[in-house]
């Protein structure tokens, strides 16, 4: 099943050169990433997104939502009081 997830992110590593702005690609590998329990990797691409689309409600609010289920809750707090 990891291979799966390994060739997801291949595909969304491709979006993300077509589109360097859109943080679809980077929110899609974070997903990816938590799949694998590779959450370092995750945050990191969470984190790209939420710089390219600061106040894309959805994208904070996965962000804060993944960080909240690692029980990072100090984190989460942070990203969910983002406007």
């Amino acid at each position: 099943m990891g291979q799966k997830y390994d060739d997801a992110i291949a595909v969304y590593r491709k979006w993300e050169k077509l589109n360097p702005k859109d943080p679809t690609a980077n929110r899609k590998i974070a997903n990816a990433y938590i799949f694998q329990n590779k959450k370092d990797k995750a945050w990191a691409e969470y984190e790209k997104a939420v710089k390219k689309a600061p106040k894309d409600a959805a994208i904070v609010a996965a962000y804060a939502d993944a960080l909240k289920n690692a029980q990072l809750y100090d984190k989460a707090y942070v990203q969910y009081g983002k406007p």
